[in-house]
């Protein structure tokens, strides 16, 4: 389903996955690759981090315009996948160098500053 959305919706900007348990990682990156999603709803995606693991230099972001909005929002816990969060949280910063960041133990939003005003 993903591959159909991220192919076809070059005009769609939001999307809410929320409370969807087959959503992984690799899902994510899929999601991340999709330069035109400016909102991403991940609540309660309790799986959303497993598989996804540190591409190296890679951004899965690099597509995605600098100056325009990005907000993601996942709920997961967010403890049993501390490299996971790190590698999310470094990628966005280094795409979004002004960006909003909230994090707790099971909540993490990500959020280009201009979109967060």
């Amino acid at each position: 389903m993903l591959k159909m959305v991220c192919s076809r919706g070059k005009t769609m900007s939001n999307i809410n996955l929320s409370y969807n348990p087959n959503l992984t990682g690799i899902s994510l990156r899929r999601l991340l690759e999709c330069s035109y999603l400016q909102n991403i709803n991940l609540i309660g995606c309790d799986n959303i981090l497993q598989y996804f693991e540190d591409s190296g230099t890679f951004n899965f972001l690099e597509e995605s315009d600098d100056q325009g909005e990005k907000n993601f929002k996942i709920s997961a816990n967010l403890r049993n996948y501390p490299a996971q969060v790190t590698t999310l949280v470094d990628m966005f910063k280094s795409k979004y160098c002004d960006c909003y960041i909230e994090k707790t133990d099971n909540f993490l939003l990500l959020a280009s500053t201009l979109s967060h005003r």
